[in-house]
């Protein structure tokens, strides 16, 4: 197992280049690290076929590839100036929480067109807790009818179904968003979002 190196408050810091060597399967080609004090960047190949950076805590790492994998570990260690370490740290910081960022945004805006043509179809579904308070009918159970109770003798009897109208009328306006374009990322400094996506504006509706 790879140590972690000690230093002092004046020291120059190491840059630990970590080597894995080669398994089966996707990890024929074997794999390289950077270890930067604590943490630990490699590139990892995630769904739908991407290369992206990912960042681990460094015994994390090592528990998974050197014990959990039995793969052997090589360390190569590269002395620089804590100035140069700390440009180094952060750079791959900030490489790191960018692709997070864009990789986020990304499948959300994913998720919302894939919700639109459902909608289009008429098949979207939308996952609100307490949904069913709201609907028609008797509920399927004695707390949830103990719970409408307790609604319309608070809030008078038509309380349920003017929620239910407000919904639906929610709902219809969201129904031109869905036909419309998905919108593109929006960039705040350099992370961008996807904002107030589709799916969340349904959720809220209902909710």
């Amino acid at each position: 197992m790879l140590a972690g190196p000690a230093r002092g408050a004046d020291e120059r810091r190491t840059l630990d280049f970590i080597y894995v060597d080669a398994n089966e399967g996707s990890a024929s080609g074997g794999h390289v690290a950077l270890r930067i004090d604590t943490r630990t960047y490699h590139f990892g190949h995630h769904e739908p076929g991407v290369l992206r950076l990912d960042r681990d805590d460094s015994p994390r790492f090592l528990r998974v590839y050197g014990v959990l994998e039995n793969r052997n570990l090589r360390l190569h260690q590269i002395e620089v100036a804590p100035a140069t370490f700390e440009r180094v740290r952060a750079s791959f910081n900030e490489r790191f929480l960018e692709e997070s960022a864009e990789y986020a945004a990304w499948d959300a805006l994913r998720a919302d067109h894939a919700f639109a043509e459902r909608w289009a179809r008429g098949e979207a579904a939308v996952d609100v807790r307490g949904a069913g308070y709201f609907g028609s009918g008797r509920s399927p159970g004695g707390v949830l009818d103990h719970l409408r109770r307790r609604i319309v003798d608070r809030h008078g009897p038509k309380a349920l179904e003017a929620r239910r109208r407000l919904a639906q009328e929610a709902l219809a306006g969201l129904a031109a968003a869905a036909d419309g374009p998905i919108p593109a990322l929006a960039a705040t400094g350099r992370h961008p979002t996807s904002g107030y996506g589709l799916r969340r504006r349904a959720a809220d509706a209902l909710g």
